[in-house]
């Protein structure tokens, strides 16, 4: 079974809650919102080689398309403006974006979902999740999970790669980085959670 690390937190939380999201008929019909088109936006400016007037362009396509709300717009759109203002100045290359993992431990879930941004460093990788990040995202199940399943499919060592979340105004750039024994740590919890969760997902089937 297949989870975004984007729900995985939840799910984790609350499994009994998110297994019944999760087969209830609302949970499969999400609307498309305006940091999603901001992220869509993003991703085509690194894609077309940090073409500023095409991610424009594609975000002004995407408003026309979906949104009325004047305040959302207008925030998105600066946010957009100052996040590409960050990176020409930041000097940051990017390797990759819109990574989609494909991670299992061996148990039941197989994690999923896109990671937003892949940066070249000194020493590797550092993978990077945009949005608004919790509090304590470092103790999030699916850092440590993400940091290995970027190693994996990329070839590098372990510990050459970093993790991390930014806010989509391009600000707050923070990262870290886990060592195998909390790697191992965080394997056996997602199989745990996977044992948790199967019976709750399978048996209402």
């Amino acid at each position: 079974m297949k989870i975004s690390h984007r729900e995985l937190e939840d799910c984790r939380q609350r499994p009994q809650s998110w297994a019944q999201e999760r087969l209830s008929a609302i949970s499969t019909w999400r609307s498309f919102g305006y940091n999603q088109a901001l992220m869509n936006a993003i991703h085509k400016y690194h894609r077309t080689g940090d073409d500023v007037d095409f991610a424009r362009q594609h975000l002004e396509s995407l408003i026309e398309r979906n949104f009325t709300n004047d305040d959302r717009i207008g925030e998105i759109t600066e946010k957009l403006d100052a996040y590409v203002s960050w990176h020409q100045t930041s000097g940051v290359v990017v390797a990759d974006t819109n990574i989609r993992l494909s991670y299992s431990s061996g148990g039941y879930l197989e994690l999923g979902g896109l990671v937003s941004r892949l940066d070249v460093t000194d020493a590797g990788y550092r993978a990077v999740i945009l949005g608004l990040p919790r509090p304590n995202w470092r103790r999030e199940l699916r850092m440590p999970l993400v940091q290995e399943a970027i190693a994996i499919k990329y070839g590098r060592p372990v510990g050459n790669i970093e993790v991390g979340v930014q806010a989509l105004d391009g600000s707050n750039l923070t990262t870290t980085s886990f060592s195998m024994r909390a790697i191992s740590a965080a394997k056996s919890a997602f199989r745990e959670l996977g044992s948790l969760v199967r019976p709750l997902l399978e048996f209402n089937q």
